[in-house]
Parts: structure tokens; sequence; C-alpha cells
């Protein structure tokens, strides 16, 4: 056995082993020989560089010193056992490890140990070797790897592996999807529709054509269904250059050549037919000249007529946000068709042509097929016309916006100067008339009035500024409370019944209060305009509630801000479209169809939804409902009760 000191483990160790020390001091891997007690009677340069030790630092300490918790608790456990039982569990077998440096740094090892006995003595010899970068390594990999197989997963366009025999040997889950799971093994030709040449095109890449192959195929999807498919090919090879089959992307182009097909179609009948490019061009002048839809959609059945295959019998409709204009005597008859209006890609309305007589069915569907293609444009450019228009009324009503937020400093610096003097003056004022009198009342009520105006312009101020407001904590009676300082005379004015259940007492919420008060000032101006259009005078009925409460909704806390008013209600064939951009019902003259699309854009900002309940010709009910609790961005809107 190895004495206590130092000095006489070295001199115990050398006098067996000094005709290794070349070997082992020259050796990369680090070594450590301990007894059966785990005592450290050697380690060679490279060890104590791993470890980060002296010799004199390591030499009679317990090996477990090198590891870390919880081997190194376990470790006189194992030698004690290994020792009574002589059941070796990690002698003569190689495993990665942790060790312990000096300066307690963890890191990933291999561990290789063996077992000696000289002079009746048993020894053990680890030979160590750092493996963190090997580790991180094959972290990378994996974390690479695995990128790599996302991607293919994920990407939407088919990628096909042959071999050189043209089998599919691997697909990604969209070409799988495509031709089905039994396709691995099979040979593209099974999926080809119709003779086709693309076996010609593609056969120079698997004899080492080192360039993209591009081809065009018409093949069967699982379904059954020909899909025309662009390939884009490439030959593959392996690590020594051997060809070993083609890696091929493709990409469904089905319905764009229908449509690349269509419209070259359009085009060209389009070019040949004179009069039908003067009727664009007079729906052009048209739409520049009217000032309503009404003049728009009357000129518009004038123009289409005359430009019909057989305008002597044709007639022509338009409806639009179900209002109709139709010339005299129209019909429908079984030789008509419709063209959609879409805008902002929902249907608007539609023109409807139909010819009151044919002489067959073939006449009526040649003529029919010359006039289609005309309508459709016709329809396509009142669509994108009137998208443009509520385009440009967005831009109108941000610039608005804008303004006022100019005359709010305006207004900051006009009148809170004047206010402040005024309200210093009756201040000193106050200190010199006595209580109960008239003056002091006077006095009194001045500084009152200039205490609301100070109140309005700051209001005003909160309301209209532009820069991006932080979440931060509100109460939902503050938001209220300048909303209606703002809007509460025109309530008055209207001789509406306002009534107000916002408790003191509520949460707070987190928000950008500046956003959430613009919505709240959009429900009570659509609220305003639904109880005058229903009330024009004073009524009893004219009534408008403002509440807040807290709810539960999709397992969390919301706060609800409630506005309900008894007006003219919502048509319920407009409900779905009440939140669409530029969707309004009151006309051009009286709204933008932006402010309930703003709003609800800011509540999903927020976390939140603004849903509606609406009795047509009785009551709207509009819910904002904002978390609060933590809630992810936007939610179903739906009818909350």
């Amino acid at each position: 056995m190895f004495d206590s000191s130092s000095a006489e483990y070295t001199s115990d160790f050398w006098q067996h082993k000094d005709w290794v020390v070349g070997l082992v001091e020259s050796a990369v891997d680090g070594i450590i020989v301990i007894d059966e007690r785990g005592a450290i009677g050697y380690a060679n340069a490279a060890a104590l560089r791993l470890f980060g030790y002296e010799m004199d630092e390591v030499i009679g300490r317990n090996v477990s010193l090198l590891m870390p918790e919880p081997y190194r608790s376990a470790h006189s456990d194992y030698i004690a056992s290994y020792r009574q039982s002589g059941v070796k569990k990690i002698i003569g077998i190689g495993r990665e490890v942790a060790g312990r440096r000096k300066d307690g740094a963890v890191f990933p090892m291999h561990l290789s140990i063996s077992e000696v006995t000289v002079d009746g003595r048993r020894l053990f010899t680890g030979i160590t070797r750092d493996i963190s970068r090997e580790k991180k390594a094959e972290e990378s990999l994996r974390a690479l790897t695995f990128r790599y197989e996302a991607i293919l997963a994920a990407a939407p366009d088919l990628i096909v592996e042959v071999d050189r025999n043209r089998k599919h040997v691997w697909m990604n889950q969209a070409a799988l999807n495509f031709y089905g799971d039994d396709a691995i093994g099979r040979e593209p030709a099974d999926y080809f529709y119709g003779p086709q040449d693309t076996y010609e095109t593609v056969s120079p890449l698997l004899e080492g054509l080192d360039e993209t192959v591009y081809v065009e195929s018409l093949q069967r999807r699982r379904d059954g269904e020909p899909r025309l498919l662009a390939w884009w090919c490439r030959c593959l090879r392996d690590s020594e250059g051997k060809v070993i089959g083609a890696l091929s992307t493709a990409r469904d182009i089905t319905n764009r050549k229908r449509n690349e097909q269509e419209q070259k179609r359009l085009l060209g009948e389009l070019t040949e037919r004179n009069k039908k490019i003067t009727c664009l061009y007079s729906v052009g002048r048209a739409i520049a000249a009217a000032k309503s839809d009404q003049d728009l959609f009357e000129a518009l059945v004038q123009l289409i007529r005359p430009a019909c295959y057989k305008p002597e019998t044709a007639r022509a409709r338009v409806t639009y946000d179900g209002q109709q204009y139709a010339e005299p005597g129209v019909q429908e008859t079984p030789w008509g068709f419709a063209s959609d209006i879409r805008v902002g890609g929902r249907k608007r309305g539609s023109i409807e042509v139909f010819y009151l007589e044919a002489r067959d069915q073939d006449e009526a569907r040649h003529f029919l097929r010359e006039d289609r293609d005309l309508i459709e444009a016709i329809a396509q450019t009142i669509g994108e016309t009137e998208e443009r228009r509520y385009a440009e009324a967005q831009v109108i009503q941000a610039s608005k916006l804008a303004s006022v937020g100019e005359l709010a400093g305006g207004v900051a610096h006009e009148i809170n100067n004047p206010i402040n003097g005024i309200m210093n003056c009756a201040d000193i004022l106050m200190s010199s008339v006595r209580e109960g009198t008239r003056e002091r009342q006077y006095v009194e009520l001045i500084r009152s009035e200039a205490d609301r105006v100070a109140i309005i312009v700051r209001n005003l101020l909160t309301f209209s500024r532009q820069e991006r407001e932080e979440h931060s904590q509100a109460r939902l009676t503050d938001i209220v409370n300048v909303v209606l300082s703002l809007s509460g005379k025109s309530i008055a004015k209207a001789h509406i019944d306002l009534t107000v259940d916002v408790p003191e007492d509520l949460p707070k919420v987190r928000c950008r209060s500046e956003r959430i008060q613009q919505v709240l000032m959009n429900l009570i101006i659509n609220a305003l305009h639904a109880l005058e259009e229903r009330y024009p005078g004073a009524d009893p009925n004219k009534k408008l509630f403002i509440r807040g409460a807290v709810v539960s909704l999709f397992g969390r806390r919301h706060m609800r801000l409630t506005v309900e008013d008894y007006g003219t209600g919502i048509d319920p064939t407009h409900i779905d479209r009440l939140f669409d951009p530029f969707f309004t019902t009151k006309g051009r003259d009286k709204g933008t169809g932006l402010g309930l699309s703003v709003s609800d854009g800011i509540v999903k900002e927020h976390g939140g939804t603004l849903s509606v309940e609406s009795e047509f010709g009785n009551f709207t009910r509009f819910h904002v409902d904002l978390p609060l609790d933590t809630a992810p961005n936007g939610g179903d809107r739906k009818e909350n009760k």
C-alpha cells in the first residue's frame, strides 16, 4: 500500500513504474493511478492540465476530488462495494462521465478504467479525455439536423429523391401528401398522367449532368386529379462523387397556368373589340365624374348595353350594397349572366346582363361568351375603384387625426397660459374677498370654470396624442372620464339619457390607455348616430349605457367595457362584415368604414376581443374585453353574453 505522505507516495510509485515515465508523461490523454481506497498515486501532465491541479495538490488525495456531485459522494461507497463483492460496474468499460476542475467547472469527459495488481496491491488506472468540443459539435449537428428536418417537413413544395433505378427513396411531407404514403419504392412514371417525355428530359442527370433541369409534368395526385407540376432537378452524388440518383423539387402550377391562359384570352378578346374598350373608357370617366354611388351605377347601366354583342335585346342591372340600378324593361331570362363586384375580397354587389331573346341556345352561348369578359372587367374596375376610394379615405382620416394632434398642441400653448393667468388672478382675488359674499361666489365660479377648461384641454391633449404609449396599469374609470369629458356635451345636446356604471374598485388593467380611449370614443360616436337616427328629438327611450365589470372568458379574467344603445340596431346581414376595413352603412358623407376596423385592431393588439350583440331596430351592445391575466394576442370574436 502507499504511505500517507506525498513524498512517500511518489517514491513508492516510481520504484515500480519508472520505466513508463516517458510514455505516460508524453500521452495526450490524462492518466491517473489510484489505489483500492481511491487515493491518487500518480497523475500525468495531461491529467494535471485537464483538471487544473499541480502534482502535490492531488497526490494522496481521494480521486473524488476530481468528481462533481452526486458522483463524489457515491464514489467511496462504490469502491467499498467493489472491494467486498468484486463486481465490476465501470472497470474495463469506457464511458462518458463528468469531471470537476480545480476552479469548480464541470465538463464532460471520456473515462476508461483498468485494474492491475502490483506486488499484491490492487491499482486502478484511469485514462481521461476532455470531450467538451465533441459534445458541442454533437449538439450543433443535432440542432442543425433538427432544423433541416423541420425545414424540409414544413416546405410547401414537393421534394423527392430517386435512385439510379428511378425509384423513390425519400420524400418530404408535402410530397407524401401529394402522392400518398405508398409512393416510396415506386417510380415517378407510375404517377404520370398521359404520355410525356419527362424521363427523356431528366435522364442526363443520372448520367452525371451537373446542371439544373427544368421540366413540367402532368401527374396524378393521390385523389386521382391530374395536376401540372413544375420540376427543378439536380444530379445527386455521394461523398466520393459517384452519381447515386437525383434530387428534385416541384411546385403545383396548375392554377397559375389556368390563370395565365385566361388572362391571355381576356386580353385577346378585349383587344379585338373596340366598342368594349370604348365602354371601359367611358366607365372610367363615369367613375371620375360620379359624386355618389347612385350617380355611378345609374350611369353604368346606360353604358353597358351599347357595348354588348346584341345591344338591341340586352338589358343591364347593377346591384350594390342592397340597392338596385336597372334599365327600363329589364327582366331575368334564361340568357343571362352575372359578375360579382368584390371590394376587399368580399362580394358587395353584382353586374347582370340579360338578353330578352335568342334564336337558339348556340347563339345565346356565343353572345354571352362575348360579353362576359367585358362585364367581369367592369366589375373588377368598380371593385378596385371602391377599394382605392376607401384607402384614400383612410389616408384622409389619418391626416385629420394628425391635424387634431397639432391643434391640441396649439391649444395647449394658446389656452393654457391665459387659463393659468385667470386661475392665478382668481386665487389673488379669493384672498381679498370675504367668504359668504356674492363677490366671493363669483370669484369661486371663475376659479371652478377655469379649472374645468384646464381639465378639458389636458384631456384633449391626452386623447389626441400620436406618439406610441407604453402599456401601463390604468383605471377604467379614468379612461371613461377622459372620453366623457370630450363627448359629454354632445351626449347632453342630443337629449340622450346616459347611465355610467363603472365601479371605482375595479382592478386596474394593463393597456395603452389612450388607444382604449380612442376605441371608447368611436363606440360612443356610433351609438350617438344610431340614437339620433331612431330618435331625432328628445325621447324617454333615447338611452345610452356605459358599464364596466370583470368577467371570465376563455378561462381567464377579463375587464369588460360595454357600450349599449337603444338606437336602430344592426341589420343581421351586416354583422359578419361589421369589422371589415372600409365597410360602412352610413354613406361616404358620414363615415369611412374605418372606425370599427381600427378599434378591433387596437383591442387585438391588447390581446382582447371586440364583440357585438344586436337586435335590428331595438338595440346594439358592444363589448370590449381586455385580459387581466396573461393571454395570447387576439381571440375568437364571438357573442359574449
